[in-house]
């Protein structure tokens, strides 16, 4: 028997090269370098916020391993959270990305808490109110879902996705 056989059988249990690093893959860098932009009053802080968004996106592109990407991403924003004062502006964009995290993880109950405290900053953003009447109609409370895409239209005329949700919840032409 040939050695360069055995060599290759020993070598094939070996996946060390599927492993993804924790560093930011070089697809990753760009965003991250973004995200550090806009964080730049803590460097620890924006980092873990930075990694927190970059394991979120990772559990997007690889669903086989979503669960542990999204313990990653909710732990890291959880450090960040519990590290910045209350009235932080950063805060109302880490609860938004805590929001996403807890959806995809299918907890829906902690969902609306998490989206209650990016109001409290007086935030308009149109993830903020898509998000509040995805989970306010998921609930089966149509209405309530309905006044949030009218309160979002108000401040962002042009989303595509709120309209598209005022027509889907029963909302009459002309828009708000």
């Amino acid at each position: 028997m040939k050695t360069w056989w055995l060599g290759l059988l020993f070598m094939l249990p070996w996946p060390a090269w599927a492993v993804l690093p924790n560093a930011a893959m070089p697809a990753e860098q760009t965003m991250q370098s973004m995200c550090q932009a806009r964080t730049v009053a803590n460097d620890q802080l924006g980092k873990r916020y930075c990694d927190g968004l970059r394991f979120i996106n990772r559990a997007i592109k690889y669903p086989q391993d979503k669960t542990y990407y999204l313990n990653d991403a909710l732990s890291n924003l959880d450090y960040v959270l519990s590290n910045t004062a209350k009235d932080d502006p950063l805060r109302a964009d880490v609860h938004l990305a805590k929001a996403k995290a807890l959806k995809m993880l299918g907890r829906k109950s902690e969902i609306l808490a998490e989206l209650m405290q990016v109001e409290q900053y007086g935030v308009h953003s149109i993830d903020l109110y898509r998000s509040l009447a995805d989970v306010y109609a998921e609930n089966g409370d149509k209405q309530k879902a309905l006044e949030t895409v009218i309160d979002g239209l108000r401040y962002n005329p042009k989303s595509k996705g709120l309209k598209l949700r005022y027509q889907y919840l029963g909302g009459k032409l002309p828009y708000p």
